[in-house]
C-alpha cells in the first residue's frame, strides 16, 4: 500500500508541466540572480531541477515555487536552495589536460626563471573541486621539480555559486571512481584512503586553497593580481554582453602578461581586446 502511495505521488509531481507565463518568470529570475540565460532549449531542465523543489514542498504549480521564491522568508531560505538547482556542475580531475601541460612546461618554468616569488591562481566556478585540487598538485610538482617550492609561496582562490559544490570542495573527499585520472603516485603523495574507501586530499593541498561563492555577474570582492585564471565551460551560461564583461573584469585581475584559461567549448569570439591567443583556449593578457 505504502509502495503504491509513494509511486502516485512521484506520477503526480512528474505531471506538473510548466506554463509559458511560468517559464518566464523562473528564467527572468534566474538572470536576475545568476546571470545565467535560460533558452527555451532549456525548459525540460527548469521543469526537472526544479520539480525536486515542488517535490520537497509538496506543491501542486511552479507558480506556488515562484511565489515562495519572491516572498521575504523565501528569499532568505530558498533562493540559494534554487540557484543550487539550476546550476550545472561537471568536471573531473585533469580534464582539458592541455592546460596543466602548458603550465607546467611553460608557465610557471617562465615564472619562477623571472624571479617571481609569490605565484596566484584563480579557479572560477570550480565546482566540486577536481579543477583547483589538479591545479594544486600541478603546480606544487612543477615547483618541486624546478626546486622552487621554499622560495614561492602558491595560492589557489576556488570560488563557484554553488553552495552545495562549495561544501564538496571544502571537504576535499572523492570517490575513488573520480581519480580515475590521477595515478598511483599521485595517489599516495596527495591523497589518503579514507575507513570507507574514498580519498581526501591531504593537508598541504587543502593549505594552498581559499574557497569562497561568488557570483560572476557581480563584482569581484578580492585583490587583482592572478597570474592565472581558469574560467572553463562557465560562460557559455552567459549572453554575449555579459561574457564580455565578467572577460573583461578578469583581465583587469589578471597581473600583466598573466593567462586566461577557457574551456574547449568557448572562446573569447569578437572579444580578443587585451589578450594574445596562444592557442587551445589559452590566453595571455597583453597591454
Amino acid at each position: 500500500m505504502t509502495h503504491d502511495l509513494n509511486s502516485q505521488i512521484h506520477k503526480s509531481f512528474q505531471s506538473v508541466e510548466i506554463t509559458d507565463k511560468e517559464f518566464e518568470q523562473f528564467t527572468r529570475l534566474i538572470y536576475q540572480l545568476t546571470g545565467i540565460h535560460m533558452t527555451e532549449k532549456k525548459r525540460q531542465l527548469v521543469v526537472s531541477r526544479l520539480g525536486k523543489r515542488l517535490k520537497f514542498y509538496g506543491m501542486s504549480s511552479f507558480s506556488q515555487y515562484y511565489d515562495l521564491l519572491t516572498s521575504e522568508t523565501g528569499q532568505l531560505a530558498e533562493i540559494p536552495e534554487f540557484i543550487n538547482q539550476i546550476t550545472t556542475n561537471k568536471t573531473d580531475f585533469f580534464r582539458e589536460a592541455h592546460h596543466f601541460e602548458f603550465i607546467r612546461s611553460t608557465m610557471i618554468p617562465d615564472l619562477v626563471s623571472r624571479g617571481v616569488t609569490n605565484i596566484r591562481f584563480w579557479s572560477a566556478g570550480c565546482s566540486t573541486g577536481e579543477e583547483p585540487y589538479t591545479l594544486a598538485i600541478t603546480l606544487s610538482q612543477v615547483l618541486e621539480e624546478l626546486k622552487a617550492s621554499s622560495r614561492v609561496d602558491l595560492k589557489i582562490l576556488a570560488t563557484d555559486l554553488d553552495t552545495n559544490v562549495l561544501r564538496h570542495t571544502l571537504g576535499g573527499v572523492y570517490q575513488e571512481s573520480k581519480l580515475g585520472p590521477i595515478s598511483q603516485d599521485l595517489r599516495k603523495k596527495f591523497f589518503a584512503k579514507t575507513p570507507e574507501g574514498s580519498y581526501a586530499v591531504n593537508a598541504r593541498l587543502r593549505q594552498i586553497l581559499t574557497v569562497r561563492r561568488l557570483n560572476l555577474i557581480a563584482p569581484f570582492p578580492f585583490k587583482k593580481g592572478f597570474n592565472g585564471i581558469f574560467c572553463r565551460n562557465v560562460l557559455i551560461y552567459f549572453q554575449q554582453d555579459d561574457r564580455k564583461q565578467i572577460v573583461a573584469r578578469m583581465r583587469e585581475h589578471l597581473r600583466p602578461g598573466g593567462i586566461l584559461f577557457l574551456g574547449h567549448s568557448e572562446s573569447l569570439l569578437a572579444d580578443t581586446r587585451g589578450f594574445k591567443n596562444l592557442g587551445n583556449t589559452i590566453y595571455q593578457r597583453v597591454d
